[in-house]
C-alpha cells in the first residue's frame, strides 16, 4: 500500500480563555511551538491568519450581591441545592463585568441542547426563568 501524504494541512482552533489568560500569551506559545517544530522539519509553516480579540471572561466573586440574590431566588423557586459554577462558554456578561456591572449567566433549559442543531427549551423552563429574572433585581434592592 502506498501512503498518500497531503502537501498541506489546515487546522482551525477555537480556544476559550480563562481569567488572566490573554490571546497574546496564547499566540506567543503557538509561535514558540511552531519554531520548535520548524527545527524538526524545515518545511513546516504556521500561518496565524485570524486571531480574534480577547473576549473577557466573567470573573465574579460569589459574595457579590447579584450572586447572593440569584441563589436566594432560585432556592425559593426550586428547593434544593443551588449550584454556582463556571462554564467554558462566552457571553456579554464578560464585558459588563469589566465595566463594573457585576453580572451572572443564568438561563433556562439544558446545556446539552444549547447551541445545537436541535436546540429547544421547555415552556415551563421559560416561565421559571421569567419568574427568576423578575425577582432577582427585587432581591438585590432589598
Amino acid at each position: 500500500m502506498v501512503s498518500n501524504v497531503p502537501e498541506m494541512c489546515t487546522t482551525h482552533l477555537e480556544l476559550r480563555t480563562i481569567p488572566f489568560l490573554r490571546s497574546t500569551r496564547i499566540q506567543r506559545e503557538i509561535r514558540k511551538l511552531a519554531r520548535t517544530m520548524k527545527c524538526e522539519d524545515p518545511e513546516f509553516k504556521v500561518n496565524l491568519s485570524r486571531l480574534s480579540a480577547d473576549e473577557p471572561p466573567v470573573f465574579i466573586s460569589q459574595d457579590e450581591r447579584i450572586v447572593e440574590a440569584a441563589k436566594i431566588v432560585i432556592a425559593e423557586l426550586l428547593p434544593g441545592t443551588v449550584r454556582v459554577g463556571t462554564s467554558a462558554g462566552w457571553t456579554m456578561a464578560g464585558w459588563l463585568t469589566q465595566t463594573g456591572v457585576p453580572s451572572i449567566v443564568l438561563g433556562p433549559g439544558s446545556l446539552l441542547q444549547a447551541h445545537s442543531a436541535n436546540e429547544w427549551v421547555r415552556v415551563n423552563d421559560i416561565r421559571w426563568a421569567a419568574r427568576v429574572y423578575t425577582r432577582i433585581p427585587l432581591q438585590v434592592l432589598t
